[in-house]
């Protein structure tokens, strides 16, 4: 056979095939075209599941009478003029296929007004082309009737009424979620099955995330909203305590536009692999916005996929940003009789008001009145004696602790995703190091990429030190990391007194805990050097004291603050 050109026509039925895969892909497509038209009142009426008729109606802009054969021509659309406007685009959509490749596998009507308009004109494509007058308000009406009536082969693949329907539903509510501020309503069968009033403030964004996620979901959800770098994820994050069997309530919005993308779903999923068990998803509804220029979403005809410039950045971005939350959630959840506040403090003539939202009561093993009170995420009351209190510096506990566990932890420790990756420049004799070093420092949890000679990206840094300054730590490289790797018996020098044997060469993985703990320890030393005075009470009169051990080494190290 030779080659020629196809018709239209054929090449239009093509384009649907990717395009228009069944009724529920129809309403998606006229969806987006309703948003686009800026409506805020949008109306579906469906017969028999949408397999015999899908009527969209909406007080958009519409569409002007000598356009209306335009509408359903393949590569024609109003959304974008020119080349830089596909590459950063801000509507649904964009590509002029949608009502052609509706127009060529089903009958269709167009009833449009704008608002200059005197009357409304009606595009009625059956067989061909007609264009009378109509009466109707401002806005459009598609009505599309007998879908793949002429692709007898496509129609024996569609499901049976009630699952073309309940596919139908999952689109219309996605968009609902995606548009909470325009009205939606869906009727079947003549019967209404929701309508949802424009959510114009957050009570009313609310009840229609109740109605459509359900009650529990509203109540065992926490808020999220996180921006960094040009980049912001807000929304609503459920519990673990409220995960599924199924994948089907985790939903996500770029740009609000609605997107099944594999990336974003494995964030999410990947923030709560700790937190839920296996075979269980967890239910979320997030927005993220960036700009437009950074993302591709001409990729596949139905726009669910897109691609990023730096797909690794956003991941990671949300990872951290769900992880921090949920480790939030945690704090949050303590014992009512922890939060019993039967202590009475003595001698204390005003308390001003705390900033921590929750209380902790921790008894010690001793009678009498022991007692640890949280105030907030940096100090903590402490009782001596009947007459003694004292201020616990929580955040120089915290160091000493992760101190403690980093000098004896085994290899490799768990990694803990930076919010944003921090981009370092590094000198050419530096670079030659962290090449080599690339495996060692993953082990300590510490991943970084080369993006060039001169620049890494640091992607996680160690899950037990959460406060790392990550950017001295590797200017010390350079101070440190070189010099005892030529001369490795000042490593005795670093605080920490692990014992190594002058006469041979540390391991590597040595040198960088030893880089570790010398920047932990700096951090100690910085704190107990404001103390030496409490430290020097605290050492003749409360050493006795049977406190815990780790209370006990903290007043060892002297990180009590008199009150």
């Amino acid at each position: 056979m030779r080659i020629q050109k196809l018709s239209a026509n054929i090449a239009n039925q093509i384009a649907a095939g990717e395009v228009i895969e069944r009724p529920a892909s129809v309403v998606k497509e006229l969806l987006e075209n309703s948003l686009d038209a800026k409506s805020k009142q949008i109306d579906i009426i469906l017969k028999f599941g949408g397999l015999n008729q899908i009527k969209i109606s909406d007080d958009g802009i519409g569409i002007f009478a000598e356009d209306l054969p335009l509408a359903i021509s393949a590569h024609a659309t109003s959304k974008i003029s020119s080349i830089d406007d596909l590459y950063n685009i801000t509507s649904m959509g964009f590509r002029g296929e949608a009502l052609a490749s509706i127009a060529s596998v089903s009958k269709i009507k167009i009833s449009s007004r704008p608002k200059s308009a005197e009357h409304a004109m009606q595009l009625i494509r059956e067989n061909d082309i007609e264009i009378v007058p109509c009466a109707r308000s401002y806005g459009s009406t598609i009505d599309v009737t007998d879908i793949f009536y002429n692709t007898p082969v496509r129609k024996k693949f569609l499901k049976t009424e009630k699952q073309e329907f309940h596919a139908i539903e999952d689109v219309v509510k996605r968009f609902a979620l995606s548009a909470p501020g325009v009205g939606l309503s869906l009727t079947h069968n003549d019967k209404l099955i929701f309508s949802l009033p424009a959510a114009k403030c957050l009570r009313t964004r609310n009840q229609r995330i109740k109605k459509i996620f359900g009650k529990k979901f509203l109540e065992e959800s926490k808020s999220i909203d996180i921006e960094s770098s040009g980049i912001k994820l807000s929304g609503l994050i459920g519990r673990p305590e409220i995960s599924r069997t199924q994948r089907d309530r985790n939903w996500i919005y770029l740009n609000n536009r609605v997107v099944k993308d594999k990336l974003l779903i494995h964030a999410v999923m990947q923030a709560y692999q700790d937190e839920i068990m296996p075979g269980r998803f967890p239910m979320s509804v997030l927005y993220l916005e960036l700009d437009p220029a950074v993302v591709d979403v001409n990729v596949h005809p139905t726009k669910h996929e897109v691609r990023f410039q730096n797909p690794r950045l956003i991941h990671d971005f949300i990872v951290s940003a769900i992880s921090e939350k949920l480790n939030s959630l945690k704090q949050e959840c303590l014992p009512s009789a922890l939060q019993d506040d039967r202590f009475e403090l003595a001698n204390i003539t005003e308390l001003k008001k705390t900033l921590y939202p929750k209380t902790m009561l921790l008894r010690m093993p001793q009678d009498g009145m022991r007692i640890i009170k949280i105030l907030n995420s940096s100090f903590a009351f402490s009782q001596l004696t009947s007459s003694e209190f004292y201020l616990v510096n929580l955040a120089a506990i915290h160091n000493h602790s992760s101190a403690s566990i980093l000098k004896n932890a085994d290899l490799p420790l768990i990694a803990r995703p930076l919010l944003v990756p921090v981009s370092y420049e590094v000198e050419s004799e530096k670079y030659i190091i962290l090449e080599k070093l690339k495996e060692v420092f993953l082990s300590f949890g510490i991943q970084y990429d080369f993006t060039s000679l001169t620049n890494i990206v640091i992607r996680t840094i160690p899950s037990c030190l959460p406060a790392l300054d990550i950017k001295k730590l590797f200017s010390n490289i350079s101070l440190k990391l070189i010099n005892l790797i030529s001369n490795s018996s000042k490593i005795v020098e670093i605080p920490g007194q692990i014992n190594v044997n002058g006469d041979q060469d540390l391991r590597y993985s040595e040198i960088i805990r030893l880089l570790l703990l010398s920047q932990t320890f700096d951090a100690l030393q910085s704190s107990s050097q404001e103390n030496d005075a409490l430290l020097d009470y605290m050492q003749k009169h409360c050493l006795q004291a049977k406190f815990s051990v780790l209370l006990n080494n903290a007043l060892c190290m002297g990180l009590f603050e008199n009150v």
